[in-house]
């Protein structure tokens, strides 16, 4: 007897009995239907997983934007303590930083548009 076996809390004898035997067709019917409910789990939890990383996303792009504007504000401002301490090509960076960073920002805005 196959009851000592235990499955957990359960006993073997508690689950409902394996028939003898079954037909090729009932068990291509069984193993279809395995199948279709394996992937349909597979299927939610992509789904599910891929919902997070758009969030995730979204959420790391919101807070760029707003510390590239902040970057950009700064840089608008010309600070003379700033400005006075940087030599030709430190200068010609910033303003290049600052060019990039606001493009960067405004395709960041069409993109979000676009996803609304």
């Amino acid at each position: 007897m196959l009851g000592w076996y235990e499955f957990g809390s359960r006993a073997l004898s508690d689950f409902s009995s394996v028939p003898n035997q079954i037909s090729h067709k009932d068990l291509n019917s069984l193993l279809l239907s395995a199948f279709k409910e394996s992937q349909s789990n597979n299927n939610d939890d992509a789904q599910t997983e891929n919902l997070t990383q758009k969030e995730q996303l979204e959420s790391l792009l919101l807070e760029w934007s707003h510390i590239s504007n902040q970057v950009v504000q700064i840089i608008k401002k010309k600070n003379p303590s700033i400005i006075n301490n940087l030599n030709s090509r430190q200068a010609m960076a910033l303003g290049a930083l600052e060019v990039h960073l606001s493009m960067a920002i405004q395709a960041g805005n069409e993109l979000e548009k676009d996803i609304d």
